[in-house]
This record gives C-alpha cells, structure tokens and sequence, in this order.
C-alpha cells in the first residue's frame, strides 16, 4: 500500500480578475521508506503541489483531486521549508521552539490513549475519569528533564553536537546551516511516515549541503521514513532520489531513474535542465598541470611573478588585516583578512556558512564596524557609515543582497523603490527620475512597466535584477554581491550570471563576488579567496586552485561538490563527511581546521599558522613551511 497517493491534483489562485493554474492533474504516489526527487524550475508549481498535500495552502486556493490519500493523515507527515529563518520565531529561543513541538507530539498521543482509556473503562467514576486526564499533565511537568533530553537528541540526531549551547541560542545568532538543521530536528520530533523537503539545501554551501544530505539519508533509513525532495538542483536529486519526478509548467512531464533523466531526457524542459546543469559543471575547466605552481612551490613557464595581494595603482579597493570579533566574544567573524580588487577585476570569495564572507562584505560596505585592520577605496582610507563614510564614498560601493525579498520593501511599488537612490544622490526631477529608472530596468532585462508592480508580483529571478537595477542606480564602481545567484534555479542563475558579466563589460565595474556555489565562482572569477574560520585560507588564481587545491580545506570544499552524473554521485553518495561542525564556533590557540584535517601536525593544535606567499598563490598551512617544504623549494614570504 502507498504511503502518499495522489490523483490529478489540481490547484488554482483567485487572482481579483483571473485564476491562475499553479498545478494541473498531478498524479503521483510514494511507497513507505522511498527517497522521490521532484526537479523543475522556479515557478513550476512544486511548491505548491507540497503545500497542497500538506494543506498548507492560504485562502484563495482551490484544491480539487480525484484521490488525496496520505496513510494515517497529515499528523503522520512533516516538512522542511527553504527558508528556515523565516519559519522559526525569531523571538523564541530554539530550546522552546523544538521543545513546544516535542510536547504537542507527546500530547497528542496522551490525549489519544486517555480517551480510548476512558471509553473502555466504563465502570468509572467521574472522579477516577478526572485523575486520567490529570494525570499525563503531572507527569509532563516532573518529566522537563526527559523533554530536554530529547531535544538535545533530536538535535544530535540532525548533526549538532553542542546542543546544550544551540537550544539557548535565538535564531538569529545562528548560520544557515545550523538553522536548517534545527528545522529538520523539528520535523523529526513528530515521528514522520513522510518528510516532505523542499529546496532543503538551495542556500546552503558545498560541505554544509552534503552533510544535510547524508544526514537526511542516514535518519531515513533509521526511521524507515519516506522523503519527497523538492530541488531545482540536479547534483542534489541524483545524489539521494530513486526515483525522479520532472515538473513544468504545474505538470509532471517526466518520471523516471537519476540514470534515464540525465542520459536519455525525452521532453524538451528536461533536456534543457540536463544541459544547464552540465554547462554549470564544465564551466571553466581546464587541463591539470597547465599553469600555476605545483606543491613544491617551484613555478613554472608562463607565471606572473609578484605576489598575490601586492599593492598596485590599479587597486579599486584593498582591505588590509581586517577583522571583527562576534558580540559574545567567543568566536570571530573576521580574522586578519588581507586581499585587492583590481579595476574591472571580479574577485571570488567562497566558503562555508558561519565563515565571516557575509560579515566581511557589510565591513566592506560601511553597514558593520572593523575591530581592526584598513579599508581603503582607490587608496583612501574607509571608515564604517556609522562613523564618517561620507554620502560619495557609500554611492562608489554597493551591495546586492543573498535574498531580494527581504531587502526590497513590499509596501512599495519597484518605482519608488528605484527612485531612492537617485533621490538620495540629488536627482530632484521626477520625468528624469523615471526616464533613468525605465532604462535601467530595460538594461537588467525587465519592461518598463514593471516599475508600477509590488516585489511579491515577480518571481526570484525577477526580483534579483531588481535589486541588481537598485544598486547600479547609484552609478557604483564597485559591486560586492553576497550569494547573488544562491537561491535560483539554474537556468536563471546562468541569465543571471550572464547579467553580470555584461553589465561589468559595459561599465568596468569590479566586483566582490561572495558565493557558496563554487562552480558559479569558477565561471565568473579570475582570482579567489577560500575562507574557513573567519580567515583567507588560500588566494589564488581561480584555475589554479580547482586544478591543484593546497589547503587541505580547499581540497574538502571542492570534493564535496555534488555532481550532476548519476554515475559518479551513486560513487560518492556513502562517503561519510565528517565535519559537521562550521567554521568559526569558538576560540582556538591553533588551526581552526585541525580537528578535521588529515595532515594534522602537532603544531597545528599549538600555533595558527601564518599566511605564506608564494609567486602566484597564498596558503595558511603549515604543510607549506620552509621546515616541511625543504629550504631549496620553499620560496615563500611570511
């Protein structure tokens, strides 16, 4: 018998004038303990069909099925959305959020058996009735002790081990990863038949995601419990589902093995989301061995001698021994970060989630205050907006954030909103204001017309080149985009991707580009910094650090990459990643990444290691020490 049965579901909104048909006679079923992935692009109605499931739909929604059948109902089914920040209070302790959930499970099952006590007992009193119904409410206040501990198991379950401190935590202090994994942790409290995923992973980095993944994996098979996972990513579908489901236009199109989707795709939708991801994948590789030095550090024809961060008159913006100590002074966020951007130069910084690329860029921006170190834009030095940055100085460097929703106001028309800046920069003609805003909109691809419409009218894509319109308004000459294309589908990461570049050709931007998505740094970035624990691990030239990775981070970032192929993620499925603690969680004497290296030396538990120059790269580790290297190799600056 299936776990989940549905039969051609249909879903339409109340639109005022007209009804849109978000899902069009769905069918589909899932059979107890099966992994189902369902892939479609943004605005495909995948999420819709979940929340139809769920019943999760809000008012103006016509549900209509022949055959809605979930074994046991809904109380047997949970779901992990996208966003978790936005799905946790963010007034409410996480201790209390996952407790509250533990405590309706466990009444709802006292209350069942209290009731079916009483209609068997029928030879009770009132008053014996009254003492049964007491009688579990007793129990749970004397109980707070077992409450607590499954909340800390639930949470190790779902990969965090230092649960007593996370539980006092509000969301807020936490990253993105420890948040989803609390969202999960949720949804296990109520003992699923079926977990119901959606896009879990999307704005997660490479390491984060797969240990989600293997953890999502590893608790289904325990608990012998269905997952229905809804990505637009491939490598993520291929690399857990069985079975995949392709969705276009509110329709399953395509059903099929990881294997049949990718190597022999029969509707044209599903062909054109093999090539993206396939394209995404080769983007920007190259022969290993071609360029860049080897570990030896000896360097080979066709380098550039000089070093990396040099300084140069060509330098846009130069940050120097940056760095920033969190609020409960436990942890950094920025730990004596150095690196330049060249003019019309687009330079990468990637890494995990917790590991300072966000606080970084807001240093950058002047919306956060260094604790110490330089910021200097073509050679004069920049203060936070907080403590003098002037009005010019704010307009040179702009911002575009990881999530447009959030940072465009939804009680604004897109032209009021892209009125701001020019307002604030001295543009008091309103006919000139609008002339600008219509070709800026037209330069990001989007209609003039779209300037009269509210931000919850456009999709992701949309609301991205929105933001993306918002910032180059002030005419900057440098753009900082933190997770630009993170939460989008990849088609429209590639036209967004493709925005970029030709926005930077036709106005000689540069660009800080901080992504999590190591294969869209690849494809836009010359040059790249890798980030862990708040510091710049490694710096480099692009190609050279994916052909020939030295931090032993590096390497784990870039294995940890899902791949497209059915093939090699079936390979990599089972590997058991180990670091399931982020960056960045806590003071060390020595190397942040000791604990889970596995070129551990004794002195990298005792000092931090210094950051080494080499011709064409920069590595902290002490692997690349004149003691390790040999003095004839090591020709490195310290």
């Amino acid at each position: 018998m299936s776990l989940l049965k549905v039969e051609n579901l249909s879903v339409q909104f109340d639109a005022g004038d007209k009804v849109v048909n978000a899902v069009d006679a769905v069918s589909l079923s899932v059979e107890p303990g099966e992994i189902i992935g369902l892939i479609g692009r943004s605005g495909s109605g995948k999420s819709t069909l979940t929340r139809a499931v769920m019943g999760l739909l809000p008012s103006n929604a016509n549900v209509m099925y022949d055959r809605l059948e979930l074994d046991g109902g809904v109380k047997n089914a949970a779901m992990v959305f996208q966003d978790p920040l936005t799905y946790l209070n963010p007034s409410l302790k996480i201790g209390w959020q996952l407790k509250e959930t533990i405590r309706r499970h466990l009444e709802n099952k006292e209350d069942k058996e209290s009731k079916e006590g009483i209609e068997d007992g029928s030879g009770e009193n009132c008053w014996a009735r009254a003492v049964r119904k007491v009688q579990p409410l007793l129990a749970r206040w004397k109980d707070r002790a077992e409450v607590d501990e499954m909340a800390a198991d639930l949470l190790e379950t779902a990969g965090i081990r230092r649960a007593a401190d996370v539980l006092d935590k509000y969301p807020f202090e936490l990253s993105g990863g420890q948040r989803q994994r609390i969202v999960l942790a949720i949804a296990l409290a109520c003992r699923p038949k079926l977990l119901i995923a959606d896009e879990p992973t999307t704005a997660l980095d490479a390491t984060v995601q797969r240990q989600i993944l293997t953890r999502l994996r590893r608790i289904a098979k325990e608990m012998d419990m269905a997952v229905l996972l809804v990505s637009h990513d491939f490598g993520v579908i291929v690399s857990m589902a069985e079975r995949v489901l392709v969705m276009h236009e509110g329709k399953i199109v395509e059903s099929g093995t990881p294997w049949q989707i990718y190597e022999e795709p029969r509707e044209e939708c599903t062909k054109r989301l093999v090539e993206h991801a396939r394209a995404m994948s080769a983007a920007g590789k190259i022969e290993k061995g071609k360029c860049g030095i080897g570990m030896s550090g000896i360097v080979r024809e066709g380098e550039v001698k000089g070093h990396v961060t040099q300084k140069c008159s060509m330098d846009v913006l130069r940050v120097e021994h940056l760095s920033k100590v969190h609020a409960d002074r436990k942890s950094f966020g920025v730990d004596d970060v150095s690196f330049a951007i060249g003019a019309g130069e687009c330079f990468g910084l990637a890494g995990e989630s917790g590991c300072g690329k966000t606080t970084l860029a807001r240093m950058i921006c002047g919306l956060a205050t260094p604790g110490g170190g330089e910021i200097y834009y073509r050679g004069e030095r920049l203060a936070s907006i907080g403590q003098g940055r002037d009005r010019e100085q704010i307009r040179q460097i702009q911002m575009v954030f990881q999530d447009p929703y959030a940072s465009l106001n939804p009680c604004h028309t897109v032209g009021w909103t892209l009125a701001e800046p020019l307002i604030l920069n001295g543009e008091t003609s309103c006919k000139t204001r609008e002339v600008l805003i219509a070709k800026m909109l037209e330069t990001v691809g989007l209609a003039a017309e779209d300037a009269k419409k509210y931000p919850f009218e456009f999709s992701g894509g949309q609301r991205q080149r929105i933001a993306i319109a918002r910032a180059l308004l002030s005419e900057p000459q440098i753009l900082v985009l933190d997770e630009p294309v993170s939460a989008l589908d990849t088609t429209t990461q590639s036209q967004i991707l493709e925005l970029f570049s030709r926005v930077q050709k036709e106005r000689g931007l540069s660009y800080l580009f901080i992504s999590h998505d190591l294969q869209a740094v690849r494809r836009m970035c010359r040059r790249m910094g890798v980030m862990y624990a708040g510091r710049i691990v490694e710096l480099g030239n692009t190609k050279d650090i994916y052909n020939e990775p030295w931090h032993p981070y590096t390497k784990m970032l870039l294995q940890s990459v899902l791949p497209s192929n059915p093939r090699k993620a079936r390979r990599n499925r089972d590997v058991l990643w180990a670091c399931e603690e982020e960056a960045g969680q806590g003071w060390t004497k020595g190397c942040p990444f000791a604990g889970h290296c596995g070129y551990v030396m004794e002195c990298c538990r005792k000092t931090k290691p210094p950051t080494r120059r080499f011709p064409n790269r920069e590595v902290a580790c002490f692997l690349y020490s004149e003691k390790h290297m040999g003095k004839g190799n090591a020709r490195a600056q310290v």
